[in-house]
């Protein structure tokens, strides 16, 4: 019998779908936490590792029988970035920038904020914040 189960989720999708803005739009991050919350009991609560995720409200989806455990691998990174002559790191929204921007204080690394801007269909990628 299993006495205990850990799932790893290396990368959640549905990580910035945790809220809707429109009628009919449904909050992937809840129904996926629904999912992981009702995982068949195993004597005590499932843990669920999840990776670098960027929105920090998410864990309070998770309920019953799974406890949620937010990691990051952000300082795997950090030698790497240094050794290799890396000069920028840029983020891709502002909510990873608050985020994860902090994890990189102390390296002498430019910080970049991107955002997407709407050009009737399009959308492109800008810079909102930094030098690269």
């Amino acid at each position: 019998f299993v006495k205990e189960l850990v799932v790893v989720l290396p990368y959640y999708p549905v990580g910035t779908m945790e809220r809707t803005v429109k009628e009919g739009q449904v909050a992937t991050a809840n129904t996926y936490a629904q999912m992981f919350s009702n995982l068949p009991s195993c004597g005590k609560p499932t843990r669920l590792l999840i990776y670098d995720l960027h929105t920090l409200q998410n864990r309070f989806y998770l309920h019953g029988n799974v406890i949620g455990s937010l990691k990051t691998t952000i300082p795997l990174l950090l030698p790497e970035i240094q050794k290799g002559g890396i000069d920028c790191v840029a983020f891709p929204d502002d909510g990873a920038a608050k985020r994860f921007a902090h994890e990189f204080t102390g390296l002498d690394v430019e910080i970049v904020t991107c955002g997407k801007v709407r050009d009737g269909d399009e959308r492109k990628v800008t810079i909102q914040e930094g030098n690269p």
